[in-house]
């Protein structure tokens, strides 16, 4: 999916998506790397995954010991403010009770 934001055009998959929103619903807007293990099981692929989106700018790292906690951009906040927005309005968020 392309997501247009402020002039420019990210482009995403599921996986990514999964990962901002993730990042969007917790609290502090952060989260441990191994947290997305569900998202993308290979370890190999979920750094790739993790470096692309910092490429992008959507998240930044921090190293903690021998594992890294990624957080929300200001642009990555707008980027998956606006997926969930898409989401919801495609009725494809579960509605807490």
């Amino acid at each position: 999916m392309i997501i247009e934001v402020g002039g420019r055009r990210i482009e995403l998959d599921w996986k990514d998506a999964a990962m901002l929103l993730a990042l969007l619903w917790v609290k502090f807007n952060a989260l441990s790397v191994s947290h997305f293990h569900a998202v993308e099981a290979d370890p190999g692929r979920l750094r790739a995954r993790v470096e692309g989106l910092k490429s992008l700018g959507l998240i930044r790292e921090v190293k903690l010991g021998r594992g890294s906690v990624v957080y929300l951009t200001d642009l990555g906040y707008q980027v998956a403010s606006l997926l969930e927005k898409k989401a919801a309005a495609l009725n494809v968020l579960q509605k807490s009770a």
